[in-house]
């Protein structure tokens, strides 16, 4: 496990085969996967190189789902660097290739993405809107895990929003339901932490402490409902 100087090698062995038999399709997946470790190790400027080679040779061999993932990555991580103006339409564009393609744990993936972009930018209406049509996919699938990481992030949009104990209880909700399924997504990943210190630094201890426990204690299907309600 965390091997990645033995993935990388096989990795490099896999795309060297690849190259020598011509298959362009596994050319693509090969340096998609090298990027992947170039961004696990801290390259990220090696990573997003490889990834827009990776979109060109997808597009050329029309595969739809590794140029939608490629889009999404690259995107995103121009929302990061904050360039909204190439990064957003690359991942709306991934997100209408991964509706089309029917691929719905990545059509919600890509809603929860970009509802946190625009939680970070202030739009608190278009994120509710993404979140709650992700939280809706998550729970038609039975993703635990992706409702858990949803609900935190509707817990960061109301912190935004100055409602403060609906925020909290999504918060315990959520952190019940990653307690359930063994965890939720890397903790690098959310910026929950800093949200619920702000919502209960603007409740009294005693309030802050009752809608944290009622959100634990709410159950899934309770707290899905009273995510997706908005009130």
């Amino acid at each position: 496990q965390n091997d990645y100087p033995a993935a990388e090698r096989f990795y490099s062995e896999a795309l060297d085969i690849a190259n020598e038999v011509g298959d362009r399709r596994a050319i693509a997946e090969g340096v998609f996967n090298l990027s992947f470790l170039d961004r696990i190790r801290g390259d990220v400027e090696e990573g997003m190189a490889k990834l827009r080679r990776v979109l060109e040779m997808a597009r050329a061999i029309d595969d739809r789902q590794l140029a939608a993932d490629s889009l999404f990555l690259l995107g995103n991580q121009e929302l990061r660097e904050g360039f909204p103006e190439n990064g957003l339409p690359m991942v709306e564009e991934a997100l209408a290739m991964y509706r089309e393609l029917g691929n719905v744990f990545a059509t919600a993936d890509s809603l929860s993405g970009l509802g946190s972009y625009y939680r970070r930018v202030g739009d608190g209406e278009a994120a509710a809107a993404a979140q709650r049509e992700a939280l809706e996919i998550f729970v038609e699938v039975g993703n635990p895990t992706g409702i858990a990481m949803v609900m935190e992030e509707m817990a960061m949009v109301e912190t935004m929003d100055g409602r403060y104990e609906r925020a909290l209880r999504l918060a315990g909700a959520a952190d019940a339901l990653k307690d359930q399924t063994g965890g939720g997504p890397p903790a690098e990943l959310m910026q929950s932490d800093e949200s619920l210190a702000e919502a209960r630094r603007n409740l009294d201890a005693e309030a802050a402490e009752r809608a944290w426990t009622e959100g634990q204690e709410m159950g899934t299907d309770k707290a899905i409902a009273y995510a997706l309600s908005g009130n």
